[in-house]
């Protein structure tokens, strides 16, 4: 037993010191880091690379705006944009996000609801 940790140990010690190349300085919370991989993201619609990182940080995005969607549907909102592509919508939050800096450190939801709702607005109800 002592000896499987005597031999693990130098292991772990190496992973945890050599930085990961897929992982951003950002918080995962805030909307910095989703700006990030959506922009990673517009890359990779844009045109596909090899960067294993580029494509990692396009997933996050994909996957974020595919279940904040999800979520709206399910709780019978959103209604004015879900008709909108994924490309749409993830263009859409880049270009809000560009031109509203001060909301990449506010949690992600609030710069996703911000930039949908200005790309997307609802027509007034009578």
């Amino acid at each position: 037993m002592f000896y499987d940790f005597v031999m693990l140990a130098p292991i772990l010690m190496l992973a945890l010191a050599v930085p990961s190349q897929v992982a951003p300085k950002d918080n995962p919370l805030e909307g910095a880091y989703l700006f990030h991989a959506c922009q990673a993201a517009i890359q990779e619609m844009d045109h596909s690379s090899d960067d294993s990182a580029n494509t990692y940080q396009a997933a996050i995005c994909m996957f974020y705006i595919q279940g904040f969607m999800d979520g709206q549907d399910a709780a019978g909102k959103g209604a004015c944009w879900m008709n909108a592509s994924y490309e749409t919508i993830i263009k859409a939050y880049v270009a809000y996000m560009e031109k509203h800096p001060n909301v990449k450190h506010m949690d992600r939801r609030v710069g996703v609801m911000l930039a949908l709702g200005s790309a997307f607005p609802c027509p007034a109800k009578p």
